[in-house]
C-alpha cells in the first residue's frame, strides 16, 4: 500500500464468475458468493460490492463485470483503497493476455490489494506477480487440456458417423437408444426448408430474397432473424443431405447417422442454380420503391432503366433513370408517375377472350387429373415400400435380440446399424406421404383458375394487389422482351403471348410490331 492511499478508508469489491449457463443453474455463483463472505469474515473485513457474470467465459476480453469493476476502480480510487476479492485466479481470467491487459495493469496502476480465497493476500512485488501470473496461466493450461480432450472426443464422433456440431436451422438434438446424440427434424421448420429448396429450384422463388421472404412467411421461423445472407448460407448447407465431409478434422464425405432434409438431387439442382445465377445482393431501398427498375429498357441505348430519389428540400423526389455512360440521355430523369402510370395504361389495353380462358380450363383440368395420377402412383409406391421396411425393422430387431441373447455384440451391431437405416428411410418416405397429397394439383387448379379468370380479363388486377415479387414476374409473363419506355408516347408495342388481344398493341410509329386485324388462336377450343 503506498503512502498516498493508506489512510484512505478500504472498500472490497468481489467478483464472482461461471463460464457456462449450466454451472449458473448449480448455483456456483451462489457457492462462490458464499465462500467469498465466510472468507471476508475469518478475515475481519466485509465486501462493499459484487460483481457478477453468468455464463462467461474467463477467455474472453468483453467481460461485463469485469469491465463494471474497472470502470467502477478508475472512478473511486482517488477516494478509497480498494481491494478485489474472488475465489482463485482463473475466476478473473483464464488468459494470460486478458489478465495483463485489465487487471495486472489496474493491480499496479492504482496500487490495489488482491485475495483470493484459495490463496489468501496477494504482495504487490516481484514474486507476488510471479505467482498471480502462474496461477492463471495454470488455469489457462487446464482450459488447453480440456478443449484438446473435447475437439479429440468430437473428432471421435465424427469418424463413427455422429455429428457433434451445433445443428442448423431445421434438424435438433435427440438421443437415440444407444444414448448416443443424433440429429433429427425438428418440425415444422424442416418441412418448410424442404418446400424452400424446392420451389427455388423449381423457379417458383426465383431469387435468395424470395426464399427469404417465403421462410419468414411461413411462421415457423418466428424466434430466427433471417437475412438473405443466412438463407444463402442455408441453401448451400450440405448437411441437410446427411452426406458430407467435414475438412477441418479430415473427415472424408460420408454418410452422417441424421435424418436427411434434403435429397441430395434437389440440394445438387439448387446448387446448379445458385452457381449459374449469381446475383448482386437485394436492394431492399430500391426494389419496393421501384418495382420497374431493371424491368424495362431505355428507348436510346436499350439498356435496363434503375431508379433513385432525388432529394429536395423538403422531400425525397423518385426517378427512373438510364446510367449507361454511353448514352447521350443518361443524365435524364424520369418521373416516377409517369412511367408507371403509362405501364398501368398499357396492362389495362391487354385482355383475353372468354373462349380462350375456356380452353385454359379443359387444358388445365386434363394436366391436373394426369397429375393426379402420378401422384398417386408415386403414394401407392411409397406405400408399399413404407410396408417393406416395416417387415424389415421387426426382423432386424428380432435378429438383434437373438445375437443379443447369444452375447454376440459385432451382429448386435450390425443388425442396430440396418435397423437404424431402414426407420430412419421409412420416416423420410412418411414425411414425403405428408408433404404430396393426394387430389392437391386438382384442388390448386381450382383456386388457381378462380384467380386465374381475374387475371386473364385484366392482368393489372395482379400489378395493383400483388407483391414485388408477384409484380416482376407479372412483367417477365407479358413481355417476351422488356418493354421500352418513350417519354413522348409511353411505352413501345412490345412482343407479348397470343393469348391477349390487339388491345395490347400501341400505335406510336416506331414500333417494328403491326397491330393484327383480329384474333385467330392457334387451334379452336
Amino acid at each position: 500500500m503506498s503512502q498516498t492511499t493508506k489512510n484512505l478508508p478500504i472498500e472490497t469489491l468481489c467478483l464472482c464468475r461461471v463460464s457456462s449457463d449450466k454451472q449458473a443453474k448449480n448455483e456456483t455463483i451462489t457457492s462462490q458468493k458464499q465462500a467469498c463472505l465466510n472468507y471476508a469474515n475469518n478475515n475481519g473485513f466485509k465486501i462493499d460490492k459484487f460483481f457478477y457474470e453468468d455464463g462467461v467465459s474467463g477467455w474472453k476480453t468483453n467481460r461485463p463485470g469485469l469491465d463494471a469493476m474497472v470502470e467502477y476502480i478508475e472512478k473511486n480510487h482517488k477516494h478509497k483503497h480498494i481491494r478485489i476479492l474472488c475465489y482463485d485466479m482463473s475466476r478473473l481470467a483464464r488468459n494470460m493476455g486478458v489478465y495483463y491487459t485489465a487487471i495486472e495493469n489496474v493491480i499496479m496502476k492504482y496500487d490495489l490489494e488482491l485475495q483470493t480465497v484459495v490463496g489468501g493476500k496477494s504482495e504487490n512485488n516481484a514474486m507476488g506477480r510471479f505467482m498471480r501470473g502462474f496461477d492463471v496461466l495454470r488455469a489457462q493450461m487446464y482450459s488447453d487440456e480440456l478443449a484438446e480432450k473435447t475437439t479429440n472426443s468430437m473428432r471421435a464422433l465424427c469418424t463413427l458417423g455422429f455429428y457433434p456440431l451445433n445443428p442448423p436451422s431445421g434438424l435438433k438434438r435427440v438421443k437415440n437408444e444407444h444414448k448416443r446424440t443424433i440429429l433429427v427434424r425438428d418440425e415444422p421448420k424442416a418441412s418448410v426448408i424442404y418446400q424452400a429448396f424446392a420451389k427455388y429450384a423449381s423457379g417458383e422463388l426465383e431469387t435468395k430474397h424470395d426464399v427469404t421472404e417465403f421462410l419468414r412467411a411461413s411462421g415457423a421461423f418466428n424466434n430466427v432473424k433471417l437475412n438473405d445472407t443466412k438463407v444463402s448460407n442455408m441453401l448451400q448447407n450440405e448437411v441437410y443431405t446427411g452426406v458430407f465431409a467435414y475438412g477441418r478434422w479430415g473427415i472424408e464425405r460420408r454418410e452422417w447417422q441424421m435424418d436427411k432434409i434434403i435429397p441430395q438431387d434437389l440440394f445438387q439442382a439448387v446448387q446448379n442454380k445458385l452457381n449459374k445465377h449469381k446475383r448482386q445482393p437485394h436492394r431492399s431501398d430500391l426494389a419496393y420503391e421501384f418495382p420497374l427498375r431493371n424491368e424495362i429498357c431505355c428507348e436510346y441505348c436499350g439498356n435496363p432503366l434503375s431508379g433513385y430519389f432525388a432529394r429536395g428540400r423538403k422531400n425525397k423526389h423518385p426517378y427512373y433513370r438510364c446510367y449507361n455512360k454511353g448514352c447521350v440521355h443518361r443524365n435524364k430523369s424520369i418521373k416516377r408517375a409517369l412511367v408507371e402510370d403509362a405501364f398501368m395504361e398499357c396492362l389495362n389495353g391487354m385482355q383475353t377472350p372468354d373462349d380462350v380462358i375456356l380452353l385454359f380450363d379443359v387444358v388445365l383440368q386434363r394436366v391436373c387429373r394426369a397429375k393426379d395420377d402420378e401422384v398417386l402412383a408415386q403414394r401407392k409406391k411409397w406405400n408399399k415400400e413404407i410396408e417393406k421396411l416395416e417387415q424389415d425393422i421387426v426382423q432386424f430387431g428380432r435378429l438383434a435380440a437373438d445375437a443379443n441373447r447369444n452375447d454376440d455384440q459385432d451382429m448386435v451391431a450390425v443388425y442396430s446399424e440396418q435397423l437404424r437405416h431402414a426407420s430412419a428411410k421409412k420416416r423420410e418416405l412418411e414425411q414425403q406421404l405428408k408433404d404430396v397429397l393426394p387430389m392437391s394439383a386438382t384442388q390448386k387448379f381450382r383456386t388457381a383458375m378462380e384467380r386465374g379468370h381475374s387475371f386473364f380479363k385484366n392482368p393489372a388486377i395482379l400489378w395493383k394487389n400483388g407483391s414485388l415479387n408477384q409484380r416482376k414476374r407479372l412483367v417477365h409473363i407479358l413481355f417476351e422482351q422488356k418493354p421500352v419506355f418513350c417519354i413522348e408516347s409511353g411505352f413501345r408495342t412490345a412482343a407479348t403471348p397470343w393469348i391477349f388481344n390487339k388491345k395490347s398493341a400501341q400505335k406510336d410509329g416506331k414500333s417494328d410490331l403491326a397491330a393484327p386485324t383480329g384474333f385467330e388462336p392457334v387451334f379452336s377450343p
